[in-house]
């Protein structure tokens, strides 16, 4: 498939919470943003206004959540939290709009995750573009490690979709990136093996994720790794990926607190693949 192109929004580190605040005015979400530089109890309300833009304005093929969709999910109150998250996002997007999930480490326990949003390792197509899911993994003292099958199933399911894909367009989706090593991969042996990996296929694959909130963009060898800046925290950011044969383009939308909207900054990466 010579033209094969996407168009797909990436949303990162929403940390939602059940007893935020829904329905607030734009007047009330710019009052309450200058006290905060996080704002877990307004994800209610910001949201909703992002998933509306986002398929009235952006129109994209798909959404992909790229972990800590929610601020913690252990107990009932971590259960509400998944439960009101996933009901928010199908009040405002169409059955026909396509939404994918990463697992974050906020997300945990995995066992919950998989039951409310289904695999943690997976693969789809859009439009000729070959996409696969990650599992980064996250230790936690409550949990423990994660077994070493994970990672071995994620590494499979990178391979298989570097086969299938045979040229055409491809991208894999994260919480925790591989690289840098300190961005928080529970086992940076893994982490090595996946970049070698899509080093040794002779292309580039772009790897998205999330996690840092900061944001941040590397390339290794010709391969570019791109972070993405939180929703939950300033400057309350999602993005527009374009996936091309011959390359990746990404834009960035940032919150205007005055107006209760996001606006597409000037300002894009290109990345060319080889």
């Amino acid at each position: 498939m010579s033209d094969a192109r996407c168009r797909f929004v990436q949303i990162t580190d929403v940390h939602f919470i059940a007893d935020g605040e829904p329905n607030l005015t734009a007047a009330q979400v710019a009052a309450q943003l200058c006290h905060h530089k996080q704002a877990p109890h307004l994800m209610n309300t910001m949201l909703r206004w992002a998933l509306r833009q986002i398929c009235e304005e952006v129109c994209p093929d798909f959404i992909i959540f790229t972990g800590d969709q929610v601020d913690f999910g252990t107990d009932e109150d971590g259960l509400a939290n998944h439960v009101e998250f996933r009901r928010l996002v199908s009040d405002v997007v169409s059955a026909q709009m396509p939404v994918y999930y990463a697992c974050g480490n906020r997300d945990r326990p995995r066992e919950r995750f998989l039951e409310l949003y289904g695999q943690s390792v997976y693969g789809f197509e859009c439009n000729g573009c070959h996409f696969t899911v990650l599992d980064s993994g996250a230790t936690a003292p409550k949990y423990g490690p994660d077994p070493p099958e994970l990672f071995e199933a994620g590494l499979a399911q990178l391979e298989t979709m570097l086969c299938v894909a045979d040229g055409q367009p491809a991208a894999a989706m994260i919480h925790f990136s591989p690289f840098p090593p300190e961005a928080g991969c529970e086992d940076p042996q893994w982490g090595d093996r996946a970049i070698r990996m899509i080093q040794q296929s002779g292309r580039s694959v772009p790897v998205l994720s999330g996690h840092l909130h900061r944001g941040r963009v590397d390339v290794v060898g010709s391969n570019p790794y791109f972070n993405a800046r939180a929703l939950v925290q300033s400057p309350y950011a999602f993005y527009l990926h374009e996936l091309t044969r011959e390359g990746l383009t990404v834009y960035e939308y940032l919150f205007n607190s005055q107006q209760g909207r996001w606006g597409r900054w000037p300002t894009r990466w290109r990345f060319d693949l080889i």
